[in-house]
């Protein structure tokens, strides 16, 4: 009979112990539509994104499960942004986007930038997903190429992406995997260079897209002036090919050899995006090819 008893008493334990245990495990994360509500929407509410000084405070690259927890809240900030500025779409070519986005574009190849013109990003947001729809110049830009005497003027156009580019796919939740290919799009300029015999003449830079957003880990995230949040972190890995055209062809390759481009380069990169029930995306960090590296990251702080 004492054994008998002894046996039950620790079954008891045991089965408090499974039943404690259950209850202690946060329920799992899903981000759904909903959760873009507060931010994402025309007029909606401003926060703050963090750059984060990645010599000072070496960013740590999530690792692949569930119910994890990272503490970014006292990494070295080297600046603070404040996102706003979300606008009510007013462009026929963008009639699925949510909201618009208004800031300055810069056109050009690596270190060779141009002046710079008012634009707009568009964006929607639905049931399936966060996606990027492309943008919109509002004023002419030109960039200066002092190495070949020349310019390549941008008229205001709108650049659409001939496919949705998801941010992330809703509803989301841990192992959602998802891919998105073949998103082409189209930037226009007049390229003028006498002195290699380029005369105002039509160009055209073409991206090629592909997208894979996997929802690889879980858990919780402790961000600064905000505490503790549950995210899904989304592993999201983009391929870009960029090819070159003049006068209705394929550039030519002596021409883009004289400003170091290489038409059909393709790039990849990684990035690993936070994302929280109420609040949206709220970091990332942004990785080379292999998602190994660190190159850059922010996190919101308010």
């Amino acid at each position: 009979m004492k054994h008998t008893f002894l046996l039950l008493a620790t079954i008891s334990i045991f089965v408090i112990s499974c039943k404690k245990s259950k209850i202690d495990e946060a329920p799992p994360v899903t981000i759904t539509k909903a959760d873009f509500a507060l931010n994402f929407k025309p007029g909606g509410q401003s926060f703050s994104n963090a750059d984060i000084n990645i010599t000072a405070s070496p960013v740590t690259i999530p690792t692949s499960g569930e119910n994890q927890s990272w503490d970014v809240s006292g990494l070295t900030i080297s600046s603070t942004n404040v996102i706003a500025g979300f606008i009510t779409p007013a462009n026929a070519a963008f009639v699925t986007a949510t909201y618009g986005f208004n800031y300055t574009n810069k056109f050009g190849f690596g270190a060779l930038q141009s002046a710079g013109t008012p634009a707009t990003d568009y964006f929607e947001v639905s049931d399936n997903g966060f996606f990027y729809l492309g943008m919109s110049t509002a004023a002419t830009d030109v960039l200066t190429i002092a190495s070949i005497g020349g310019t390549l003027t941008y008229a205001p156009q709108n650049i659409v992406a001939s496919t949705r580019a998801p941010q992330i796919n809703l509803p989301a939740s841990f192992n959602s995997n998802n891919s998105t290919t073949n998103i082409v799009s189209n930037t226009n300029f007049i390229a003028n260079a006498p002195a290699v015999g380029v005369n105002n003449t039509p160009g055209q830079v073409r991206f090629t897209d592909s997208i894979n957003n996997n929802i690889f880990a879980s858990g919780t995230l402790t961000l600064k002036n905000i505490g503790k949040v549950r995210v899904l972190v989304n592993k999201r890995s983009f391929v870009q090919k960029t090819n070159y055209f003049l006068g209705g062809a394929p550039a030519p390759t002596a021409l883009l050899n004289l400003l170091g481009l290489t038409d059909g380069a393709i790039t990849t990169t990684v990035s690993y995006d936070y994302y929280a029930p109420g609040l949206g995306r709220v970091g990332r960090i942004f990785c080379n090819a292999s998602g190994t590296t660190v190159l850059s990251a922010f996190f919101r702080v308010q």
